[in-house]
């Protein structure tokens, strides 16, 4: 059952008695885990991949014998195969008395794992103590357990983001709750029965029309669900206790707050706005931004609604502040006449096309999402802009009420940093949209940023008109 894979911690051991103290110590904490014993690296190949691990107790000698790297190289195989390879943060206790093996793990694993950034190792000596006459085994010592308790406390500025992973668990175990609960309110049986699982079965139905409306297809049915999942699960998340949260946020605000890079913060947009398209999704959708595609024929909207790239250029940039364009510009509006001013109109030309070759025209899908929702899409609501890459940023007019420009973002599939610039003098329509567009977007604006487009569109379109003297 991959929907029950919630574990945040992992210990690798090959002798599972020696596992099983620490397990129960975690457990003793509420905190699960996953035990691996890495005996056997071919059982492990029908092992799904753990994502989300946080934290991992890893024996350094998993019944391997030679030097310490052909040693450490079985323990690194195993972690290969368990964790997923992209996971982080994540910090490992390396169960071992020898620092060069500390070291040598570090290097290896990120050689094998350099995804997995950054990597936090502590050594920590094997957890027992030696048998004493008349003790079968060795026993979990006290040290251990504090040291446990020490490393699971002591994790700043990690706990916020743990933190964080927790209350969102949470939210969604209250979301699950309350849906149980109005399950059973319906059908009252103490035992689980039949009738309780239709009851259940009845009640998603319903949540899902909700987000769905009136679309009965498998996508609009799923989507709809997560939908009213998601918001009841925020609210959840908004109320949710965050006494520990505040606890290990509290020394973030004592920081100065930092000086990022153009190239940082075009990254943290990237995550705050645009969301990724799976290459085989089309499916139109709100936020939805394409780019032309000759492949796709008419079913690419930039096909139908053919905006000129031109004359978005005029709207959205100021050729001027570009000096080798202004150069040409006033030569050819010169008083003079001769052949060198017919020679300027030709470079200006040029000049004008090198500029626009830099940018990428896209539409960008506006429709309401009650309409589809509701399947009230007669037509597909469209705005033309421009992707305008950072080094002519220079150029994007700055005061202009037509247009509306998007901080900088790194996009999914086009490398650079860009501006996405909308005009709201470019609107376009295509009707019938779910036979007729069949392109898949670039990317995807995410919903509060669309809402707020949306609303200075509608804005753009209400504005009226006076008439004055200055």
């Amino acid at each position: 059952m991959n929907s029950l894979r919630t574990a945040r911690v992992l210990i690798v051991d090959d002798i599972a008695e020696e596992a099983l103290p620490v397990i129960k110590v975690l457990g003793s904490l509420g905190i699960g885990c996953v035990y691996v014993s890495g005996k056997n690296l071919e059982e492990l190949e029908e092992m799904r991949p753990l994502s989300g691990i946080r934290l991992a107790f890893v024996d350094m000698e998993l019944e391997s014998a030679g030097t310490s790297r052909e040693i450490l190289g079985k323990t690194v195989n195993v972690l290969r195969k368990v964790i997923a390879k992209d996971t982080a943060p994540l910090i490992f206790v390396a169960w071992t008395q020898h620092d060069h093996y500390v070291e040598e793990f570090t290097m290896m694993l990120g050689e094998a794992m350099p995804k997995m950034r950054p990597l936090f190792v502590h050594k920590m000596p094997k957890p027992f103590s030696t048998p004493k006459p008349g003790q079968e085994k060795r026993i979990l010592t006290p040290q251990v357990i504090s040291g446990v308790k020490g490393l699971l406390k002591d994790r700043s500025p990690l706990g916020v983001l743990w933190s964080w992973e927790q209350m969102c668990h949470d939210a969604a175990t209250a979301t699950v709750q309350s849906i149980a609960d109005f399950a059973t309110a319906v059908n009252s049986k103490v035992q689980p029965s039949p009738e309780w699982k239709s009851s259940l079965a009845e009640v998603l139905r319903f949540l899902s029309s909700g987000g769905a409306g009136r679309n009965e297809d498998e996508t609009s049915v799923t989507h709809g669900l997560l939908e009213v999942l998601g918001s009841l699960h925020l609210d959840r998340l908004e109320h949710a206790d965050g006494t520990e949260y505040r606890g290990e946020i509290k020394s973030l605000g004592k920081l100065n707050l930092p000086q990022l890079t153009a190239a940082e913060m075009a990254h943290l947009n990237s995550m705050l706005l645009i969301a990724p398209v799976e290459a085989t999704d089309s499916k139109v959708r709100p936020g939805n931004v394409y780019v032309p595609v000759r492949k796709a024929g008419l079913g690419c909207p930039h096909a139908r609604c053919k905006p000129s790239v031109i004359e978005l250029g005029k709207n959205i940039l100021n050729f001027n502040s570009d000096a080798a364009y202004k150069a040409l510009y006033d030569k050819v509006n010169s008083k003079t006449e001769n052949e060198q001013k017919a020679l300027a109109r030709r470079q200006l030309k040029n000049r004008l096309n090198v500029i626009l070759r830099h940018c990428r025209i896209v539409l960008v899908e506006v429709t309401a999402a009650c309409d589809y929702s509701q399947t009230k899409v007669a037509v597909s609501r469209f705005v033309a802009g421009l992707l305008v890459p950072d080094e002519l940023v220079k150029l994007i007019k700055k005061k202009n009420d037509s247009t509306r420009s998007l901080e900088a973002v790194e996009l999914p599939s086009i490398s650079g940093t860009w501006h996405l610039v909308l005009s709201a003098r470019f609107p376009y329509s295509i009707a019938t949209p779910e036979k007729s567009i069949k392109a898949v977007p670039i990317f995807r604006l995410r919903n509060p940023i669309l809402v707020d487009l949306q609303a200075w569109l509608a804005a753009q379109s209400a504005r009226p008109g006076y008439v004055s003297l200055r």
